[in-house]
């Protein structure tokens, strides 16, 4: 089951996406092992609101998630939210087996190596994907760790509940753009060896390399929606709203 579903159908978790850009609300329910829509929201946020995954303006931030909640009216105040950024990190590892007590603490050492800020102002957890078999016995542990500022993810579940919500997890985004994937009855995780899911946001872009259901590899890049309306301002003369307003209603990346 999803995290940012419920078994409960009267009252559906609220999915949040806080974009530097604009804040996503959507609610859904599940069908017959499918998704099904029941409520969506979106708002546009001061530049300079959120930055990185950091949350600059908090008030003006709050009152955008209880607007939301109230104009588009959604059931209940349990939401999940995800935090991305250049900071958020998704990598696998290998270790050696160990004691279940012991591996907590070799991880943690593990996963140091690679991160951008210090470790104790990290929030991380792991997954064990599988075990390594060597010489008919299991060596080695294939291990997916997923990482965030503390910082950002302790103020983050804050800032909702000013908003008067209640935030059930936080997560890193590359398991959310993932855990989608797995609702669309036309893909299949067992049919595809190692492919891209890429989401372009407002200011950053994530490529997330998935084999068998399981990210192998994220990276965010500084560039996104707001670089392409740019890009069209800047070619047709344009003032940015009127760009935009070309990039929502006519542009098509699916062309060559």
């Amino acid at each position: 089951m999803s995290a940012w579903l419920s078994r409960n159908k009267k009252t559906p978790v609220i999915g949040v996406d806080l974009g530097s850009g604009f804040i996503k609300m959507a609610q859904f329910k599940e069908e017959q092992n499918s998704l099904k829509l029941v409520n969506f929201g979106v708002l546009s946020v001061p530049e300079g609101a959120i930055v990185e995954g950091r949350i600059e303006k908090t008030k003006e931030t709050v009152e955008i998630l209880k607007e939301l909640i109230s104009f588009h009216s959604f059931i209940g105040n349990r939401i999940v939210a995800n935090v991305s950024g250049q900071l958020v990190v998704a990598k696998e590892i290998i270790m050696d087996v160990l004691p279940e007590n012991e591996l907590d603490e070799a991880v943690k050492w593990e996963i140091e190596k690679f991160l951008p800020f210090p470790m104790d102002k990290a929030a991380f957890d792991y997954q064990i994907l599988n075990e390594i078999i060597e010489e008919g016995r299991v060596n080695k542990l294939n291990i997916l760790v997923a990482s965030a500022p503390l910082e950002v993810v302790e103020l983050t579940a804050e800032l909702f509940k000013m908003a008067n919500l209640d935030p059930v997890a936080v997560e890193v985004e590359p398991f959310s753009i993932l855990r989608l994937l797995r609702f669309d009855p036309e893909f299949s995780f067992e049919n595809e060896v190692l492919f891209p899911v890429i989401n372009i946001g407002y200011n950053y872009t994530s490529i997330n390399m998935v084999d068998k259901g399981m990210v192998r590899f994220s990276r965010t890049i500084p560039t996104g929606g707001r670089k392409i309306t740019d890009s069209i301002a800047s070619a047709l003369g344009k003032s940015f709203e009127e760009a935009e307003e070309i990039k929502i209603k006519e542009l098509d990346l699916t062309k060559e």
